[in-house]
Formats: structure tokens, sequence, C-alpha cells
């Protein structure tokens, strides 16, 4: 009689565990499916942002600021000493070999 109370013991054992072990699957279950259908397109967003972001160079608030440019200074070759006081001579521009 002893035999028969030992496997009784054990098919109520092996239910209990089925039982806890189904319970825990249906959490991670409900977890994935939660993360899945509220945080993974969260996080899709704030990648794509990050990305057209980097796109675009930086942060819109940089790439609202006027850029101040340098007045183009014209380039000019240094005229010889023997021409300096000569009235009919532009400033020479360019330097043609032949």
């Amino acid at each position: 009689m002893k035999n028969q109370s030992v496997q009784k013991d054990s098919k109520v054992e092996a239910f209990i565990t089925t039982t806890i072990a189904a319970f825990f699957a249906m959490i991670v279950v409900a977890v994935v499916f939660l993360l899945r259908s509220v945080v993974w397109p969260i996080l899709r967003f704030c990648g794509r942002a990050a990305l057209n972001g980097m796109k675009r160079g930086g942060s819109a608030a940089l790439a609202q600021v006027p850029a101040i440019k340098k007045a183009r200074v014209k380039a000019s070759l240094p005229t010889p000493d023997v021409f300096k006081d000569a009235p009919n001579l532009a400033p020479a521009k360019q330097v043609r070999f032949r």
C-alpha cells in the first residue's frame, strides 16, 4: 500500500509543477507581447528621430543659427617696386607663363 501513496504524491507533485511552469510561461509571454506592442514602437520612433537628426547634421536649433560670412579678400599679387609709382597700372590678378 505504501507504493500506491508514493505514486499518488508524485502525480500531484507533477501536476503542481506543470501548473506553476505554465503560469510562469504565461507571464513571460505576456511580458514579451507587452514589450512588442508598447515599448517597441516607442523605441523605433526614438531611433528614427535620432537618425533623422544625424542626417540633417545636428539639431534644428544649430541649423537655424545664421552663418557669419567673412568679407572676401581680393586675391592680388604683389607689385614690384619698379612699377609702384606708375599711374596706369592696375594691380596684377594673374600671372601668365608662356
